[in-house]
C-alpha cells in the first residue's frame, strides 16, 4: 500500500496548526503537569505499597482521567492538573462522576492534593469513613 497519494484531511491540518502555535508559557506548563503527575505517580506508590498504576491515553479516549490505580481488589481513577492553567478537555467531568460512581475517581492538584489522599484511602480501605449522626 503507497501512502504518497493519502491526503491529510482539513481537521488534521487544522489541528496541526494549532499545535504549532502553542506558546513557549503552555509548553512549560505542560512540563510542570507531566513533572507534577511523576511526583503524584510516586506519592501513590509510597502509600498504597504494591499498587499497579497505569497511565492512560487521552487520545483513544479523549476525557477518560490519566491514571487508573489498582489496589487488591479496589480501584480508582485520577485526573490531574497542575494549578488553573489547562482547562478541562471535553468529556473529562463526565467521565470522573461517571467512574466515582463505579468507584472513586477524582481531578487532583496542588490545592486538594491531601483531601484526594485522604478519600482514596477511604476506598481502598485503610481508613473507615467517618460516622455521620
Amino acid at each position: 500500500m503507497s501512502y504518497n497519494n493519502i491526503q491529510t484531511s482539513p481537521k488534521n491540518i487544522a489541528y496541526n496548526e494549532r499545535r504549532s502555535r502553542i506558546s513557549i508559557l503552555e509548553r512549560i506548563d505542560y512540563l510542570r503537569e507531566a513533572q507534577y503527575q511523576a511526583r503524584i505517580i510516586q506519592k501513590l506508590r509510597d502509600l498504597f505499597p504494591g499498587c499497579f498504576i497505569l497511565k492512560n491515553d487521552a487520545i483513544y479516549t479523549p476525557g477518560v482521567p490519566d491514571i487508573i490505580i489498582l489496589y487488591n481488589d479496589h480501584w480508582a481513577m485520577l485526573e490531574i492538573k497542575y494549578g488553573n492553567v489547562r482547562q478541562m478537555q471535553p468529556n473529562q467531568e463526565y467521565y470522573v462522576n461517571m467512574l466515582n460512581s463505579m468507584s472513586y475517581a477524582s481531578f487532583i492538584n496542588p490545592d486538594n492534593e491531601e483531601e484526594v489522599f485522604y478519600d482514596l484511602q477511604i476506598a481502598f480501605g485503610f481508613i473507615r469513613p467517618p460516622r455521620v449522626s
